[in-house]
């Protein structure tokens, strides 16, 4: 891929990506940034001009730390990702999910990162359920029989600690992490993930979907009730 001249700038760029992922995106920003931070080092520069581009370096000098790291959890989850697809499902059954540091990280590997101090990464699918755990289990069983572990970033989702932590920006409409470990909830995700034969497209979108109204609101308002044996989960 050849790279761009932009005469206003004066300097050449590599073209955006296509399909990139959010490490490829961060980096491609980087350069661009850096790109231009250099090119404006070559100017003539009033005082006020050298203090902005003395703070511009800090910045980059920052961002520079930030992708590096996020370059080493991608990488770990790449090779998380290569080793659950060589596993046996019993493998999979058996890998721990507490603490949930591996998921934590493997979030901000695929630009999940997490919104603040009061927020727990949540495993969409529980390791073992605590109410319905023969029907949990069918659901994890779903996600292993495609290579799917625990602790990957698809089966995870950041939610406010407690009650008093909710309304924050990036989670506008999420329940809190200490009201959603629930009858109701276990009822809700093994309906939607422990049918069986599932597809692999199934799954994913289906853990996409909770992911998101677990977000941004539209999930049942059952799941942070009392529990209902009556209730279907639909």
């Amino acid at each position: 891929m050849s790279k761009v001249y932009l005469s206003g700038i004066g300097g050449y760029y590599e073209p955006r990506p296509s399909n990139p992922t959010p490490l490829e995106l961060a980096i491609h920003r980087f350069e661009q940034l850096a790109s231009q931070h250099y090119i404006d080092g070559q100017r003539n520069m009033d005082a006020k001009a050298k203090q902005k581009h003395a703070s511009d370096l800090q910045h980059l000098q920052r961002e520079r730390i930030r992708i590096s790291t996020q370059a080493a959890l991608q990488q770990d989850l790449d090779t998380y990702r290569t080793e659950s697809k060589r596993k046996t499902v019993v493998e999979l059954v058996n890998e721990p999910h507490h603490p949930t540091k591996v998921l934590s990280n493997n979030l901000t590997a695929v630009a999940e990162p997490r919104p603040s101090t009061d927020h727990d990464a949540h495993h969409i699918v529980m390791g073992k359920g605590r109410w319905l755990k023969s029907e949990m289990m069918r659901a994890r069983l779903s996600m292993h029989l495609h290579g799917i572990g625990i602790n990957d970033p698809i089966n995870g989702v950041w939610l406010p600690r407690d009650k008093e932590s909710k309304g924050h920006w990036a989670t506008p409409n999420s329940p809190a992490h200490k009201e959603i470990h629930r009858y109701n909830y276990e009822r809700w995700v093994s309906t939607r993930l422990g049918a069986p034969a599932l597809p692999e497209s199934s799954v994913r979108n289906r853990l996409r979907e909770i992911k998101h109204v677990l977000t941004y609101g539209g999930y049942p308002a059952k799941i942070v009730e009392k529990k209902d044996a009556q209730w279907t989960g639909e």
